[in-house]
């Protein structure tokens, strides 16, 4: 069964989760890099990110380690391809 965000977390330590076919592991300074990239088509677009170079000369959000460690997943196919993406407040 699926653990919650919480359950897998175990302190400094990521745990990461196997769900079938689909990982949830730390979001890398890559996987966030590509996640800036992704464009999504009206009226999804107001979710698109700045492009990777400003998010990482503001350090905010993806562009943050400390923010993107704390509250960032990837989701991961069977191939380790990047298909998606959760944030954890």
């Amino acid at each position: 069964m699926f653990k919650s965000y919480r359950e897998v977390w175990k302190g400094d330590l990521y745990m990461n989760l196997q769900h079938e076919s689909f990982m949830i592991v730390p979001m890398t300074r890559e996987h966030a890099e590509t996640v800036c990239g992704w464009a999504y088509d009206p009226p999804y677009d107001l979710y698109g990110w700045l492009p990777w170079d400003q998010m990482e000369a503001l350090g905010v959000e993806l562009g943050d380690p400390e923010v993107r460690q704390s509250q960032y997943v990837s989701v991961l196919d069977a191939e380790h391809t990047l298909c998606g993406f959760a944030q954890f407040f």
